[in-house]
């Protein structure tokens, strides 16, 4: 559980796919979810993962791995 007053610094993108192709015009609705959280020296460090697809496809266009650092 992170709290109180926060500083969210992107740490890094250790993830980065494309996949598959966007045509123009496409609807491409994204979803993420949280992969894990770990302590660090200066807060918390959180992993997630957002795949970005075109819709009536079930193959993601875009996978995408961040690290966001939570301090506060």
């Amino acid at each position: 559980q992170i709290t109180g007053p926060l500083l969210a610094l992107t740490s890094g993108a250790p993830g980065l796919r494309f996949r598959a192709p966007v045509p123009a015009g496409a609807r491409i609705p994204a979803r993420g979810r949280p992969r894990g959280a770990t302590q660090h020296r200066s807060g918390t460090l959180v992993k997630s993962e957002t795949a970005v697809h075109v819709v009536g496809s079930e193959r993601p266009s875009l996978l995408y791995t961040s690290l966001i650092l939570y301090q506060g």
